[in-house]
């Protein structure tokens, strides 16, 4: 889905509830509603930006034109698919990230660095050096890796939240950009990280695998609380005619 080319979006083989996340900066949990074909039907996707908007946003930084587009993709939303929506409030179990009593073990660039606190696109799959602003995922034999070269903790606050299957707060208080690398089996007993059934469990301590390498790895940790989460809920959609 999406790709370089500001002029274009593109999503291929693609399900409706996912593009709502998508669209409106939402994770999997925090969608309910609709009929089940929002997640088993596919679509394909292939929209044009006119040559002005485009010029307007390759003077953005990559997070403001990633913003503008799914702007329109919402509008694509409610034009086509006639999706009308509620957000709605919600007390649900997360995960605070806070700092370890012998504090942070991430190596923090300096205040006057450039691509201090720079977010930017992940990087492609490999295992080579990853450039300033970029992040990478990798999933190989069991284990999960979360490297990153000069991003703010916020992102590994995405992706932790993204993975865990439950909001991630950042409540560890630390500014600017960073590099650091998280590595850890994936767990598969019924605490699962990754496959973790539902949001909306009870929050229980946790002591896997994740768990203890943020706090060795990255002197950090994951303490269990609830706070209140928007979500939203799908009123009505329907399924578009083709083109």
């Amino acid at each position: 889905m999406d790709g370089p080319d500001a002029s274009r979006y593109v999503a291929t083989n693609m399900p409706v509830k996912l593009l709502i996340e998508l669209a409106y900066d939402m994770k999997d949990f925090q969608v309910s509603g609709g009929p089940g074909w929002i997640e088993s039907e596919r679509f394909d996707i292939d929209a044009t930006i006119d040559d002005s908007t485009v010029e307007q946003w390759t003077k953005l930084p990559y997070l403001d034109q990633q913003a503008r587009k799914y702007g329109m993709v919402r509008t694509l939303l409610a034009e086509r698919f006639k999706l009308q929506i509620e957000r709605v409030s919600k007390e649900l179990p997360v995960y605070a990230l806070l700092v370890a009593k012998d504090g942070p073990k991430l190596k923090q660039l300096p205040a006057t660095d450039p691509a201090n606190g720079v977010q930017a696109p992940p990087a492609a799959p490999g295992r080579g050096p990853l450039a300033a602003g970029t992040w990478r995922l990798s999933i190989y034999n069991g284990q999960i890796t979360i490297e990153a070269k000069s991003e703010p903790i916020s992102q590994l606050v995405d992706v932790l939240t993204r993975l865990n299957r439950r909001p991630v707060l950042d409540q560890t208080g630390l500014k600017g950009a960073y590099d650091f690398t998280l590595t850890y089996a994936e767990d598969a007993g019924p605490d699962a990280t990754v496959s973790a059934p539902s949001a909306l469990e009870p929050v229980s301590v946790d002591s896997g695998p994740l768990f203890t390498a943020i706090q060795q790895q990255l002197g950090l940790k994951l303490e269990p609380s609830k706070a209140q989460v928007e979500t939203i809920v799908i009123d009505h959609i329907e399924q578009p005619s083709p083109n």
